[in-house]
């Protein structure tokens, strides 16, 4: 896993296998996404708060497939925008791409957030992607965390 430098890598473990190698795997960057298949899920739950980068705890195959397959379509989108402006061998457009694909998302971000319902599923919901999306990232994981216990809905 060390060699892989330019490319993400979802893993698949064991329960069981995960609590003696995550120390190992939590400092390799390459590691986007970990999914833990295993018999009892209950007895893992604690790792989803330890470990950032672990996506979900399955026991059902159906579950786990549809997660990984949601997972790699978010990877993907997120690729392509990066990818459509690393294309271009113009200097201007090489200079501006992260500020127009950061504005591109924010612009999205905003917009979904418009058109949510303002209820308590809502919010949920919202502070679930977020923790997705910003895995591994602990000053935005602080900003979810505060989001979470003191935000109230102007309904």
């Amino acid at each position: 896993m060390q060699s892989v430098d330019s490319e993400k890598i979802f893993l698949v473990i064991s329960g069981k296998a995960t609590i003696s190698i995550m120390p190992e795997i939590e400092q390799l960057k390459q590691v986007d996404s970990i999914f833990i298949f295993c018999f009892k899920v209950e007895i893992y739950q604690y790792l989803l708060e330890k470990y950032d980068s672990i996506v979900g705890i399955y026991c059902e195959r159906s579950s786990f497939i549809d997660s990984i397959k949601q997972n790699v379509e978010l990877l993907q989108k997120q690729s392509n925008v990066f990818n459509y402006y690393n294309e271009h061998e113009e200097k201007a457009t090489r200079d501006i791409s992260k500020e127009s694909a950061e504005f591109l998302w924010f612009q999205l971000f905003k917009d979904v957030l418009l058109r949510m319902s303002r209820n308590d599923r809502a919010k949920q919901e919202l502070i679930e992607f977020c923790r997705q999306y910003y895995r591994g990232n602990q000053k935005e994981y602080n900003n979810i965390i505060e989001f979470e216990q003191s935000y109230q809905s102007d309904k």
